[in-house]
């Protein structure tokens, strides 16, 4: 492995296997807190990887395939290659991701499980992976629907409660109406003012439940439990009563 001034040369009848190689070379990263780029070259699969770390944190990954992910996946299949550690070779910005973070993660574990067969002390080993990883990027953690989308359920919750209150304005309304009526016509006067009161409520009933077909919904993943989404239907009769709306599915 070829290494900085003041980093420890192994000579060459001495030199160790790929893997114990590039695993010295990260626990010098890892001890020291280096800077610098890790170059790692296999010369029979045509590949190259740069690992970037500033104070022993991985910071920018690239290689003949490009795109760090695809580098680090690549890396993970590697039994053989060459090791230099420039400390001289660095870069001034960040773009490790959590994506990478993870596959990194599993290539240190794999190296810190294969260490012991090349017979690196365990002292040397223990920590290596917990250490290099502590301060990358984290996987997300993905919040329930309902508060990923708080705000559109909100606003839907207060158009469903005004809606409501107007529903019970109207029934009150209805009622109050009705016993002015009884008081003030005969019997057939009072029948036609009735049957023409339905007809308006009915009317009137239809206006919100076209209200509510057209409210929008929040999205939610078709695995989530669907809300019963209640509505007010008059009857016949003139009374309202409960009538239970479903969203449809998205298709598959």
């Amino acid at each position: 492995m070829t290494q900085t001034p003041g980093s420890h040369q192994r000579s060459h009848s001495s030199r160790p296997g790929y893997l114990a190689e590039v695993t010295f070379a990260l626990i010098h990263i890892w001890q020291s807190h280096a800077s610098g780029r890790l170059s790692i070259r296999n010369g029979e699969r045509f590949g190259l990887a740069h690992l970037y770390f500033r104070e022993a944190r991985l910071i920018h990954v690239t290689g003949n395939k490009g795109e760090g992910e695809a580098v680090l996946h690549d890396l993970l299949t590697w039994l053989k290659g060459n090791v230099r550690f420039d400390a001289a070779m660095t870069v001034n910005y960040e773009s490790v991701n959590w994506q990478q973070a993870e596959i990194f993660t599993r290539w240190l574990a794999f190296l810190e499980m294969r260490g012991g067969i090349h017979d690196i002390p365990r002292t040397q080993l223990e920590g290596l992976t917990q250490s290099l990883t502590a301060r990358l990027p984290k996987r997300p953690i993905a919040l329930p629907d309902v508060v990923e989308h708080y705000e559109e359920y909100d606003a839907l919750d207060r158009q469903w409660q005004r809606l409501g209150e107007g529903v019970d304005r109207v029934n009150q309304l209805i009622g109050r109406t009705e016993e002015i009526i009884k008081r003030t016509f005969d019997s057939e006067q009072r029948q036609q003012i009735i049957q023409s009161a339905r007809h308006s409520v009915e009317l009137v009933g239809q206006t919100m439940i076209d209200m509510v077909e057209t409210l929008p919904l929040p999205q939610v993943s078709p695995l989530s439990p669907q809300p019963e989404l209640r509505s007010i239907r008059p009857s016949s009769s003139g009374e309202a009563r409960d009538v239970i709306l479903r969203p449809s599915m998205p298709p598959p």
